[in-house]
Formats: structure tokens, sequence, C-alpha cells
């Protein structure tokens, strides 16, 4: 169970919580950790399989741990350079642990509808 008070500079939850509640707790309108590796991968990433290859998971889990306790990590240390995989691994992760899916359950219909009307 992950704990929500945390040492350090950093004391909103970044993983794993609602997409608006971060924007709203945070004052941003894109989530830092996935600006900030988005931008990273634009400027190094461009290599075969960016997201679909996977990064060294101690990597990872090194990268987001600089996320939740300092809010704002640096991306050019030679570890990150080395293992860009490790970056765009992060953005995956975030995705992957919101509670509530970038398409929303309650547009779901909708969604499907729009793209059946695509496939014409």
């Amino acid at each position: 169970m992950r704990r929500n008070r945390r040492k350090g500079g950093n004391k909103e939850k970044v993983f794993g919580c609602d997409l608006l509640e971060h924007l709203t707790t945070s004052n941003q309108e894109i989530p830092l950790v996935l600006r900030a590796c988005s931008e990273f991968v634009e400027q190094h990433g461009i290599v075969d399989g960016i997201y679909r290859l996977s990064g060294v998971s101690s990597n990872i889990q090194k990268l987001r741990g600089e996320f939740e306790n300092d809010g704002s990590p640096d991306l050019n240390k030679d570890v990150y350079l080395q293992d860009i995989h490790c970056v765009s691994s992060l953005c995956k992760a975030y995705f992957r642990e919101l509670p509530n899916p970038l398409l929303t359950y309650q547009l779901y219909d909708k969604f499907a509808v729009s793209d059946s009307d695509a496939v014409l």
C-alpha cells in the first residue's frame, strides 16, 4: 500500500490518481510527468520502438521515485540518456495507472459510434 505522506519536496500524488484531481491539485494543464517525459523523448528519443520497447525496470522505478519525491527530476542524467526507453516506459505507466481511462466509460458509446461513422 502506498503512503500518502512523502519525505522531501513533492507532497502531491503523481501516479495512480484521477487525472482531473491531479491537474486541479497541481494547477497545471498537463501533468508534469507527461510534459517532461514527452519533451525529453522528442529531444533524445528518435530511436526505433521508443514507445514499444521497455526500459530497464530499476531505471523506471528510480525515475518514478524522483517524480514522486522531488516533483521535477533532471532527465539529462546519464542513466536516463543511456536508457531512453525508461522515460517512455514511465509515460506508459502513468497512463496505465490512471483509475479512469482517458476515453471515459461514460463516453464510451459515443466514441464507438464516432469510430464506426469514420469507417465508411
